[in-house]
């Protein structure tokens, strides 16, 4: 059976499609308008700090307060002015609960909560609520190394599930970066960042303007580029291949494009970027590859002053894969991928006390193996794979207003997919169908209380869950194959992984400079889907006759995509979040986190503790500001240290980490401002954690050394 595939767009097509966002932007882009000044959280009001809004926790715009979780919002104005670069910078100094790791391959790995696994599908990561992970596997992963934040407004995270509004994917939580608009952001923007360790080059300029109430256009362009940087720090490996790390080196030709346009109740997000970051790795070179274009349309119909359809639309094209590999190989290798779904809510407020949304969607996606749709055709896939899926969600929920001060939310969604047959050119040749997941219901059900003006609590419970990505079906068929074939059992067939969330929150206004959260959460992960040893569901002489099946016996590699059915695993922990202007000039925002799971697979990748502080102090009628990024992380628990098992956790973890940041931004008029930051200033050695407990320079080279950037930005 032949599998369905679709035609590679070409060089001229995407040429095509940037010349006409282009066509719609710049004849406006030469008017004038004056840029607004950034709003500080520090001189909200009581009632405005308790009415903070977020777009994507739920169908209807609501407050932090009232939204099921809790939920992080971060101005970009306002970190712009400190030491984070990347979005991977945002999550690791801000965001309570979240721990940023390391992968030998795809980049930055993202913890929730006490969790961190192979890849980032636990986490579902938007631009303006499309989804833009990569599905074959690793989730987006490269992304979060990317210096391109010029077009983002405001950056919304929340832990615990989304399934209820964003489906498979957002199990662990999600991330959502709302772009900037026209109406925000009016007037032009320009920056330029030099990197002296590792000589890099960013350039990125953005135009805003509005033609209209609710008429508005932004345009954003970047480039960048970066050499890298040999580091001193190895923790006791030597190189394996004859090249250099390069960590932090950015290929040529990394670019960002992007475009938002809002025209009354029509709006229209369009984006393409292509990522080339090398790996920081002592025992593979080359770089990563992540190319995407992204369109998202969006229309509102207003039936009546209570009533209105959405219809919304995202098409995504996305190509993946890498240069190197365990054999020194310097050819480009990978897949693509093509997302298509449309989705419609009906919301409405007619009925006194609720606010009712019910929607459906239909999707489909395409994975292609060692096939591009921006470049020349790869010569072999990397861990991809030829089929496609169609997803049909339902769902629906309810915010009731129990009194003035009690709110009930209520929702349930079903989510059903149908896949086709799988095909590996790697793997095996001949198709496979595989069995269609069941379908899933995943429902929420949360409480917020505002006791007075100063203080709320909430509670929820929601459920999430994860489809098994591409590769999943593809190692699982595989190994099966290979299993059947010497007379073995199958390892079970794949599900969705499950996890059942209990959260508990509370936000105290202590007065205009004090704000103080305290959460307590209870995660229950079921079918959990990770990396794993062969040995998890063979013996050891079945193994050995597995890995001497080809093809894998040449790769050496031992395992495959798996998923534990055997055993839950149980996670409980705390975050206290403190918001704290010291003074007039000086403002504090301080966490602190704790998780305890109970498998030790688990607990060896994730800090017990940490503690982030972060200290902006202003000078010179704040045309100089200094900021102090704090890092700790408290060190891994393992008995296998300098062990002589394969599994032995190296010593460099041994010790707690700390990581200093420093930022000084000066900013003599309102149009330009010129910044620097030292990234680990005092040059902490502590790797972050990873994938390879037991080797550390997979994937963290550079991350021991100081990094300086300096900038200039000026805006008209």
């Amino acid at each position: 059976m032949n599998i369905k595939k679709t035609q590679s767009f070409s060089g001229s097509t995407i040429r095509l499609i940037i010349v006409w966002v282009c066509l719609a932007v710049f004849p406006t882009a030469f008017a004038t308008a004056t840029p607004p000044a950034a709003e500080d959280v520090f001189s909200l009001s009581l009632e405005e700090l308790m009415d903070i809004e977020v777009s994507s926790a739920g169908f209807f715009t609501t407050s932090t307060t009232k939204a099921p979780g809790y939920v992080m919002v971060y101005d970009m104005d306002e970190i712009s002015n400190s030491s984070v670069r990347t979005l991977g910078d945002l999550m690791e100094l801000y965001v309570p609960g979240a721990a940023m790791g390391a992968h030998e391959r795809q980049g930055r790995l993202i913890g929730t909560r006490g969790l961190m696994i192979d890849n980032n599908a636990k986490t579902l990561v938007m631009w303006d609520g499309q989804h833009i992970n990569y599905r074959t596997h690793f989730g987006y992963m490269v992304g979060m190394l990317s210096p391109f934040m010029g077009d983002i407004a405001k950056v919304e995270v929340i832990h615990g599930p989304g399934a209820i509004q964003h489906g498979s994917g957002a199990i662990s939580g999600f991330i959502n970066m709302v772009p900037k608009t026209g109406t925000s952001h009016p007037g032009l923007f320009s920056r330029y960042e030099f990197g002296i360790e590792e000589t890099s080059h960013l350039f990125e300029g953005g135009y805003g303007y509005s033609y209209g109430e609710n008429k508005s256009i932004y345009v954003y362009g970047g480039s960048y580029d970066a050499d890298g940087f040999e580091p001193d720090q190895d923790w006791g490996y030597t190189k394996s291949y004859p090249e250099n790390v390069d960590a932090f080196g950015f290929k040529n030709s990394n670019y960002r494009f992007s475009t938002t346009w809002n025209h009354e109740n029509f709006n229209l997000n369009f984006f393409v970027y292509d990522l080339s970051p090398q790996k920081n790795n002592n025992a593979e070179f080359g770089y990563f590859k992540n190319e995407t274009v992204g369109v998202r349309p969006k229309y509102v119909f207003d039936l009546t002053d209570t009533d209105s359809i959405e219809l919304i639309g995202s098409f995504l094209w996305m190509d993946f894969g890498e240069v190197g590999g365990n054999n020194w190989r310097g050819d480009l290798r990978g897949g693509s991928e093509q997302h298509w779904e449309v989705k419609t809510i009906y919301r409405t407020t007619r009925f006194d006390g609720h606010q009712l949304a019910l929607g459906g969607l239909y999707g489909e996606k395409t994975f292609r193996d060692a096939e591009f749709y921006f470049s020349k055709t790869p010569p072999e896939g990397y861990e991809s794979i030829e089929t496609e899926w169609d997803e049909v969600s339902l769902f629906a929920e309810d915010v009731i207003e129990l009194s003035d001060d009690l709110t009930l939310s209520m929702g349930v969604r079903y989510d059903e997919y149908d896949t086709q047959d799988f095909l590996s050119k790697n793997l095996f040749p001949e198709p496979y169908k595989p069995d269609d997941m069941d379908g899933h219901v995943s429902p929420r059900i949360a409480l917020a209380y505002q006791v007075d003006k100063t203080t709320s609590i909430k509670a929820s419970y929601q459920h999430g869950f994860r489809m098994p990505d591409a590769v999943y079906y593809n190692w699982n068929l595989y190994n099966n194959a290979a299993a059947t074939s010497l007379g073995y059992g199958n390892s079970p067939a794949l599900k969705p992984e499950e996890m059942d969330s209990y959260e508990l929150n509370f936000q105290k206004i202590v007065d205009e400079r004090l704000t103080l959260n305290t959460n307590l959460y209870y995660n229950i992960f079921t079918d959990q889907l990770s990396w794993g040893p062969l040995e998890n569901y063979w013996t050891d002489a079945e193994v050995a006759a597995i890995n001497d099946w080809t093809p894998a016996s040449s790769w050496g590699w031992g395992g495959g995509m798996f998923q534990n059915t055997e055993a839950k695993s149980q996670i409980y922990g705390t975050e206290v979040i403190a918001d704290y202007k010291l003074t007039d000039t000086m403002d504090l925002n301080c966490s602190y986190g704790f998780a305890k799971a109970n498998n030790d697979e688990i607990k060896q990748r994730y800090p017990a503790h940490q503690i982030k502080t972060n200290l902006m102090t202003f000078f010179l009628d704040n045309k100089l500001m200094v900021g102090l990024n704090y890092l700790f992380q408290s060190r891994f628990t393992n008995t296998l240290y300098n062990s002589t098992s394969d599994d032995a956790m190296d010593s460099a973890y041994a010790s707690d980490r700390h990581v200093i940041d420093l930022s000084v931004v000066y900013q003599p008029t309102k149009n330009l401002k010129f910044k620097g930051i030292v990234k680990n200033l005092f040059g902490n050695d502590t790797p972050p954690s990873g994938f390879r407990l037991n080797e550390p320079s997979w994937g963290n080279m550079g991350y021991s050394e100081p990094r300086i950037y300096v900038s200039a930005e000026m805006t008209f």
